[in-house]
């Protein structure tokens, strides 16, 4: 089966130099971020950013700051949205105001 990548990101150096990416996908929002040695990930439902989401409906990882380890954050994310199809189609179908 060949499963929809949830999550791109745009690269090691990119997120090295920036220090966050984050993006959406189909209800599900998404954050990849440096923090010292690390990538930190989350997933949460939409609609709202990541400030302004309840810590209990994050869903958060963390990954080695490597080459590797972006990728299997990139892997993560989508893994997210594949194990909970239904948490992100409520989302998406919700009005946003």
């Amino acid at each position: 089966m060949n499963k929809q990548t949830a999550a791109k990101i745009p690269g090691f150096t990119y997120l090295q130099a920036n220090g966050s990416y984050s993006g959406s996908f189909q209800g599900m929002r998404w954050r990849v971020w440096v923090q010292s040695d690390r990538f930190c990930a989350a997933a949460w439902p939409e609609p709202w950013n990541f400030s302004k989401t309840a810590d209990s409906d994050k869903l958060l990882a963390d990954f080695p700051a490597t080459e590797q380890g972006l990728c299997q954050a990139e892997q993560w994310l989508t893994q997210q949205y594949h194990a909970q199809p239904a948490l992100w189609a409520a989302a998406a179908a919700r009005p946003i105001f």
